[in-house]
């Protein structure tokens, strides 16, 4: 702390919680009063340094001590006076506050809503487990939307059923029903909120550790060769070039678009051709290294290397570009369509997941479908004009 004054008492500044104290320091061997006085006005402080320093020059510490007691005593006169008035003492007083502080203090019980915003900042800063930005933004968004759902909910309130209620009752913003898709995706993070609570030791178990969501089994949908052209022939526009390589790398190598746009050249391995995928630009955080087939190849190599492999302003050209395209987009249709050709072209599902970062049991239920080989050899033929 800053010294405001240096003989005694000494003032010093003191600075709590973005607030300026003056605190006048009467620490001295034989003193008997207050140790130390605290002021937030400066001259105030430096006034009564002043005084009692002045009081010291002329009567020393035993006018000082005699000064503190006798107005000490005043103190006690006037407290006397006032409890007497209700009939009650300063024993009465001290017995009653003694009293007070033996109470037990009441713990506050933890709510959905802190306790929510503390295992997102938990992931946030988690060491261990490093979360990708992305994954710690859905977790901020959960967290605020657990403590919506579950408003001042004390924790060790919650059993299997409230929670089911919730799960059960989601709702979009313009109050239909949401998806089961959606409740899944809910519940799943739930459960992670909880299993924090658990290893916190704030509760004792997993309250919606048994419920579960049915989600209608669907086969992902892919694009037609019709609309794989039509995709192909907007981006090699010149106001779309830029976005070659996601399209190209999407659609013949399979990457999700969490993957291609974290991508740059030095992933790109020219002898054999390949990509190199690092585990945390990867779903499973599993590094995969994919084979590019000629048709991959024959898109990168149309690119100008000097610029770089995916544009700075990547979603503000995808926006562009799905607007120009004028097709129904499908969720990770580039990805799905580059497997579906992909399995009926070659037969072999454990590959495949190899090449796509799936298990084969996954390839197995989504990629399973009727393509005529015509359609299958016109795919790969989907070359750059």
């Amino acid at each position: 702390m800053k010294i405001l004054r240096s003989e005694w008492p000494v003032v010093r500044i003191r600075l709590k919680n973005q607030s300026t104290y003056y605190d006048v320091d009467c620490r001295k061997v034989g003193w008997l009063g207050k140790k130390r006085l605290s002021f937030t006005n400066k001259n105030e402080a430096l006034a009564k340094a002043r005084q009692i320093g002045e009081q010291f020059a002329r009567t020393g510490l035993n006018g000082l001590n005699s000064q503190s007691v006798a107005t000490t005593n005043r103190e006690y006169a006037g407290w006397e006076k006032q409890l007497g008035e209700h009939g009650k003492t300063l024993s009465d007083a001290v017995h009653f506050y003694l009293e007070h502080l033996n109470q037990p203090v009441p713990v506050p019980v933890a709510t959905v809503s802190t306790l929510a915003e503390r295992w997102a900042r938990f992931k946030a800063t988690d060491t261990k487990k490093q979360n990708r930005e992305r994954t710690i933004g859905e977790i901020r968004v959960h967290a605020a939307r657990f403590g919506r759902d579950f408003p001042e909910v004390p924790l060790d309130q919650l059993d299997r059923d409230s929670v089911e209620v919730v799960v059960d009752g989601l709702k979009t913003k313009a109050g239909k029903p949401v998806s089961p898709q959606t409740q899944r995706n809910y519940l799943t993070k739930l459960k992670q909120f909880f299993n924090w609570c658990v290893s916190q030791q704030l509760i004792a178990s997993n309250p919606a550790a048994t419920i579960s969501v049915s989600v209608p089994f669907k086969v992902p949908e892919a694009y037609r060769i019709a609309d794989c052209r039509r995709l192909l022939e907007v981006v090699q526009q010149a106001e779309h070039r830029e976005l070659i390589a996601y399209v190209a790398l999407g659609l013949f190598a399979g990457l999700r678009p969490s993957e291609a746009h974290r991508l740059s050249w030095k992933h790109v391995h020219w002898d054999p051709v390949a990509l190199y995928i690092a585990p945390e630009n990867t779903k499973v955080k599993r590094a995969r290294r994919v084979e590019l087939n000629p048709t991959a190849i024959a898109w990168l190599n149309c690119m100008d290397r000097s610029q770089p492999l995916i544009p700075t302003g990547f979603q503000r050209q995808i926006r562009s570009y799905r607007k120009a395209i004028e097709l129904s987009l499908i969720n990770d249709g580039l990805r799905h369509t580059y497997a579906t050709y992909w399995l009926k072209t070659h037969q072999n599902r454990n590959q495949l997941a190899e090449l796509i970062g799936n298990s084969a049991e996954i390839i197995g239920r989504h990629y399973v479908k009727p393509v005529i080989s015509k359609d299958a050899e016109a795919f790969w033929k989907l070359l750059p004009n």
